[in-house]
């Protein structure tokens, strides 16, 4: 056993690089029973080696004048005996810091899979005092105990082996028992992810795991775990927002609205999402669920009109109108080939007239686009271009409206991108605004092509270079559940919401979503996020996204959001929106500075913003207040 301290921590590294540290009488430890291990891919399968399978173990002390820390080398694998690579655990000299991290010496191997270090933090008092805190999609606690089993593998499948997705939103994740608790932060999250599991009836493991970067270890892997001795969720997501603010990547909407005007039309505004034409192809899952008579669908852009006008004359004066299915084969075909405008819709000149009836009551018009999936009967596909996996191959599948599909390697999202914009402003179709579907929801990509290799970090930067093009032409831009490397980026968010129960079900597209949340819900994306972003909601009670039969308008006054609107809407509905977009004019760009529950069945809830406004909502009877400096209403 190896032991160092500072003036805060004191940390003891053991065997098998397993450590634990102790701050304020508080020790934690990570799990002796779970041995750190290495993933190597072998043709069609993996096989595991631990990393006390290594010929050769040195650990040594070292110290480099802010910090301290012990290294461990590991060599002479049965596997590779070239391959090598070093653990450190370290502390610098006045915080409560510890740092974890793997480094490639000889990075002789080109199979990587992932790699299984630091082990789980052991976390076993099993009573509700106890709880895991995770930002799944808008973000969850888990209580040790629950009877509810969650196991993000099984949720999310491929996305959830990584951070940067709807299972894992922020690369970061913490575990209090009565107030003390630990924090971990990936510091380097374009390769990782967080291993969570929660037995029914027991406890939590939260760990990180490192993935190969095409086929390596790559570079310095690390992740930082801090202490506290008074804390709460409320304390995590403070920490990690003075976490990025001290790297300069939180981008406020104030700052937004300075590098692009037309952003601060979304405060205090509502969205009108609506489609244009449908068109399930033979080969796609839906066509299997979906009666004939709907299989093909076209609401011209002329009704779509008539819809534009109704919202005009319920008196709402600021919508963002998100426009889908308006490409030539209709949603989700053909991408990355979409112009001209749908001719059942009435084509250019049909979408031409939406545009103008859009912009002429005041509203804001964006479309829906997709530059991710590869449609094979796209006229511009090219099997070359497709995104490959380490077995040379191109992943496909046949999900979505337009059937068989690969995905576009990255390299190329930026120049269909200019292409098609490029298209339809010469068709006098400008736009306020796009959405770049899936980018900030999905997983990064790699390409292991070798004409065009493309890494996860480099993705997420190609991701990124089509928000900054469609900025630069003056767009508000919006993508699907705001991960967190895409913050920056992104002035609007659709669907950040909290993460419901599901089951497995081969007969619906996306398996059954059930009502009950994951967990116990909380706003930790909006704790972090909140005056970075738009977020819309849905108001009524039986929206797939709505958590636990509850009022969607309570979630959105408690999460300080706008509203979804539709040209049906009730009077009512008309009132709830416009009150939503009351709240949101005055605390759109404010920080949210906490959330509490106010009773043990936590039906009544409180969030506070940085401008002093507070919303309190009973979500048992269906009630609200928002204080503002000693004036209320309900």
């Amino acid at each position: 056993m190896n032991m160092m301290k500072n003036s805060k921590v004191q940390v003891t590294i053991g065997d098998n690089s397993q450590f634990e540290f102790t701050y304020e009488g508080k020790n934690w430890k990570t799990n002796i029973e779970f041995e750190p291990y290495l993933e190597i891919r072998k043709k069609d399968k993996y096989e595991k080696y631990l990393f006390s399978e290594a010929g050769k173990i040195d650990t040594t002390y070292y110290t480099t004048g802010f910090s301290q820390g012990y290294q461990t080398v590991y060599s002479c694998f049965p596997f590779d005996k070239e391959f090598s690579f070093a653990t450190s655990v370290e502390i610098d000299e006045y915080s409560n810091k510890v740092v974890a991290s793997i480094l490639p010496l000889n990075d002789s191997l080109t199979n990587l899979h992932r790699i299984f270090w630091p082990s789980p933090i052991v976390f076993e008092k099993n009573e509700a005092s106890a709880y895991s805190v995770m930002p799944i999609m808008q973000g969850c606690l888990v209580e040790n105990g629950s009877d509810e089993e969650i196991d993000l593998m099984e949720r999310w499948e491929f996305e959830a082996d990584y951070t940067y997705t709807r299972a894992n939103t922020m690369p970061w994740w913490g575990q209090i028992e009565n107030r003390e608790g630990y924090m971990a932060i990936i510091n380097t999250p374009f390769d990782a992810g967080v291993d969570f599991y929660h037995k029914k009836g027991g406890c939590s493991r939260s760990a990180v795991k490192w993935h190969s970067q095409l086929g390596k270890i790559g570079y310095r892997r690390e992740c930082t775990y801090y202490t506290f001795s008074d804390c709460d969720y409320n304390t995590f997501c403070k920490t990690y927002r003075e976490y990025l603010i001290e790297k300069g990547e939180l981008c406020t909407l104030e700052e937004k609205i300075i590098k692009n005007p037309n952003v601060k039309k979304l405060i205090g505004s509502s969205v009108f999402h609506s489609g244009i034409c449908r068109n399930i192809k033979e080969g796609s899952f839906a066509y299997k669920t979906t009666p004939p008579e709907s299989r093909y669908t076209v609401v011209s852009f002329d009704e779509m009109c008539n819809k534009i006008r109704k919202i005009k004359a319920e008196g709402l004066e600021k919508v963002f109108v998100h426009i889908d299915g308006w490409i030539k084969e209709g949603y989700d075909n053909q991408h990355p080939d979409t112009m001209p405008p749908c001719e059942n819709a009435g084509g250019t000149e049909g979408m031409l007239r939406l545009k103008k009836t859009i912009q002429d009551a005041g509203y804001q018009f964006a479309v829906h686009d997709q530059y991710r999936d590869y449609y094979v009967d796209a006229p511009s596909y090219n099997k070359a271009y497709s995104k490959k996996n380490d077995d040379g191959k191109a992943p496909s599948f046949s999900l979505w409206d337009g059937g068989k599909q690969e995905f576009l390697c990255p390299q190329f999202y930026l120049g269909f991108v200019k292409r098609n914009m490029n298209r339809m402003w010469k068709a006098g179709l400008k736009l306020d605004g796009i959405y770049l579907d899936v980018f900030s929801c999905v997983a990064l990509d790699e390409c292991y092509d070798k004409e065009h290799r493309v890494t996860r970090e480099q993705c997420k930067d190609d991701r990124k270079s089509c928000f900054d093009y469609m900025r630069s032409l003056g767009c508000i831009v919006s993508s699907e559940e705001g991960i967190g490397w895409a913050m920056r980026d992104l002035d609007l968010v659709h669907r950040m919401v909290y993460a419901k129960q599901f089951i497995p079900d081969e007969s619906q597209m996306c398996g059954k979503i059930l009502p009950e949340s994951v967990g116990i819900p909380v706003p930790l994306h909006n704790l972090v996020y909140h005056d970075c972003v738009v977020v819309p909601w849905f108001t009524d009670h039986v929206h797939e996204e709505v958590p636990n039969h509850e009022k969607g308008f309570l979630h959105a006054l408690l999460n300080g959001g706008i509203s979804y609107i539709t040209e049906d809407a009730t009077p009512d509905e008309v009132e709830q929106v416009k009150i939503l977009s009351s709240l949101h004019s005055k605390i759109g760009t404010k920080e949210m500075l906490c959330h509490e529950f106010l009773n043990s069945d936590r039906t009544k809830q409180k969030t506070v913003f940085s401008n002093g406004i507070s919303v309190e909502v009973d979500f048992k009877n269906n009630t609200y207040q928002i204080v503002e400096k000693g004036n209320s209403t309900d």
